[in-house]
């Protein structure tokens, strides 16, 4: 977060204690950005929440201020916004439901007005200022439910609005303050910049925010690493299975290529000798013939028939 020193009006601690410490500055935005004339500011809360039960979602506001009449929501906006309509939609029915109390009738519900402040044109088209309101396609007149929504940029081409608040415009960019009201908020901010219990208000809530980054980011840290485990361990197990497989076929294939060999050389060793002992047989019976023994007394010395004793 910035220090202390370096915040501007734009930063959104700045901004909300300006516009809450000077209900004449914040009467006179909202005048200059609405075009209506503010009577008498009731009340200004700054950082106001709303937090309708447990189980839904709750909103803070930058600065939310009442006349007689209306309910004011201004918002600094220095981020992008992917859904900015949906966003003050969801604001206004919030504001909506903190401020009719239970048993009152709909007819004492305030108009509301819910003003974006922002350096992002989101809508791009341009403009500086974007005024959304109730329509009805069946109807020929925009239709009033006491709603508004205002979008204020610094990106868009300054030629759709006043002087007073191309000057304002003009400030917010980092120029400096060229007329009555940008310099009444350049005194608010360094008034503030001079004031202890803001600064010490201000460190508080930058130690609170850095405080709750570390402990997400060192629980973002344990689940990444828990889940790299378990990611790694599945995408080890599946290699290792085909690590495995190919390691086996191949000790296999030498296992068997050694007792092939082996069973080889045992088949041809045996084969080996029964030619040999058959070669001598036949030799043996051969020289008996030749020295005239009978055939019958031949077959009895070898062991075998006449028959097979003439087919040698």
């Amino acid at each position: 977060m910035k220090k202390f020193e370096d915040l501007s009006f734009t930063d959104d601690f700045m901004f909300c204690k300006v516009l809450e410490l000077n209900p004449d500055i914040c009467k006179r935005l909202v005048e200059m950005i609405t075009g209506r004339k503010i009577s008498r500011i009731l009340q200004t809360q700054a950082q106001k929440v709303i937090q309708i039960t447990d189980n839904n979602r709750g909103v803070r506001l930058d600065v939310v201020f009442e006349d007689e009449e209306t309910v004011y929501d201004i918002e600094m906006q220095n981020y992008h916004e992917a859904a900015p309509l949906r966003r003050a939609r969801y604001y206004q029915s919030m504001v909506d439901l903190s401020a009719l109390e239970r048993g009152a009738l709909f007819t004492d519900l305030k108009d509301s007005y819910i003003i974006f402040l922002s350096t992002e044109d989101f809508f791009g088209a341009g403009k500086s200022i974007y005024r959304f309101a109730c329509t009805c396609p069946d109807l020929p007149a925009e239709v009033n439910d006491g709603t508004h929504k205002i979008f204020v940029n610094t990106a868009g081409t300054a030629s759709d609005m006043p002087a007073e608040l191309k000057q304002f415009f003009a400030y917010l960019r980092g120029q400096a303050p060229q007329d009555g009201f940008t310099r009444q908020i350049a005194k608010a901010v360094r008034e503030i910049k001079r004031t202890g219990i803001l600064r010490r208000q201000y460190m508080t809530i930058a130690e609170k925010i850095e405080r709750e980054v570390a402990i997400a980011r060192e629980e973002a840290i344990a689940e990444g690493l828990a889940e790299g485990r378990e990611k790694g361990l599945a995408e080890g197990l599946a290699e290792g299975r085909i690590e495995g497989r190919e390691e086996g076929r191949a000790e296999g294939r030498a296992e068997g290529r050694a007792e092939g060999r082996a069973e080889g050389r045992a088949e041809g060793r045996a084969e080996g000798r029964a030619e040999g002992a058959a070669a001598e047989q036949k030799r043996l019976v051969a020289g008996m013939l030749q020295a005239g023994i009978p055939v019958a007394q031949i077959s009895a010395i070898v062991g075998l028939s006449e028959q097979d004793l003439l087919a040698l």
